[in-house]
């Protein structure tokens, strides 16, 4: 419903276009703004005439490679054609194939929820972005699921589960399958914004803040330096959950600061009773706390946690 209200209010053609066009909302008619030649406007059938009218009728107003196009869909304001089947997308860069541009349409619904041609998406100065702002989370289980070097760069937006880039304002549908696009997009339009390290990464879920790979079934714990096999994430998942007490990203944790609320309570939940010390040699005991509010171990240098 919403796509095709989106539709209806705009010429579904290309920006570049339309800007040569008004749309009168009494009828489906689009207006050129030279010589006010009025088109019938269907939304099955190709818009090519559009077109094919400024180039008869007004090339100096169009650019040599606005004259040559061929793609003329609202769609390809968002693509690049590599080839007749293949396309990269400018948002997210993804690389999809099409057979026609209903590919092109599914992807930036089902990645990026845009509906249909939208002359302010690009620029992202619409109200509703403003409002998706004012509902962010500050939750540590509504965080990004990626590497916190990669989640610094987005804002997540709790309403419609979508991540935003802080410097471009483009929005990523949240997957848990993958999340390497986040990645994709940084590298490719804010190339900037990352070091020469952290542009050559392929390990993008937030498990990888923790962990070392030394192979690729192998890793490194980077709290207990305990080194497990994998055979995905879930693997090291797991051992953060069962050892350490690590449910999700929370970005206060990687720099061992410990200062969210929760570790303020904890400390002050120490036992003094004997029977709830840490079952070990008193020289290891001594540089570990023992929270009572769970049977956990912490250290005392570095605050990582290990369940008893």
């Amino acid at each position: 419903m919403a796509e095709q209200e989106a539709e209806n209010i705009i010429i579904p053609v290309r920006r570049w276009i339309r800007g040569h066009y008004t749309k009168l909302t009494s009828s489906n008619v689009a207006r050129c703004n030279h010589c006010n030649v009025q088109f019938f406007i269907h939304k099955n059938r190709s818009l090519a005439i559009l077109h094919k009218h400024l180039v008869n009728r007004h090339s100096d107003k169009l650019n040599e490679e606005q004259k040559k196009e061929d793609k003329f869909h609202w769609t390809w304001d968002y693509f690049i054609a590599e080839s007749n089947t293949e396309a990269t997308c400018k948002i997210c860069y993804l690389t999809i194939k099409y057979q026609s541009v209903i590919c092109l349409k599914s992807h930036l619904k089902r990645m990026h929820k845009i509906l249909g041609p939208n002359s302010d998406h690009i620029e992202s100065n619409s109200d509703n972005d403003l409002i998706a702002n004012e509902d962010l989370t500050p939750k540590t289980d509504n965080f990004i699921p990626v590497r916190l070097y990669i989640r610094k760069h987005y804002t997540k937006l709790i309403r419609n589960k979508m991540a935003k880039c802080n410097y471009c304002n483009a929005k990523f549908t949240i997957q848990n399958k993958s999340l390497d696009y986040l990645h994709k997009h940084l590298v490719k339009a804010h190339p900037d914004k990352l070091n020469e390290e952290q542009k050559k990464e392929d390990k993008f879920d937030w498990t990888w803040d923790y962990f070392i790979a030394e192979s690729d079934i192998e890793a490194t714990c980077k709290e207990c330096n305990l080194t497990i096999k994998y055979q995905s994430v879930n693997c090291l998942k797991s051992h953060l959950k069962r050892m350490h007490k690590i449910l999700g990203p929370n970005s206060d944790h990687v720099d061992n600061e410990s200062n969210s609320d929760n570790n303020v309570i904890a400390n002050e939940d120490l036992t003094p009773k004997t029977d709830n010390f840490i079952p070990v040699r008193r020289w290891i005991r001594g540089y570990y706390t023992k929270l009572t509010s769970s049977n956990v171990a912490r250290c005392n240098h570095c605050n990582a946690q290990f369940s008893i």
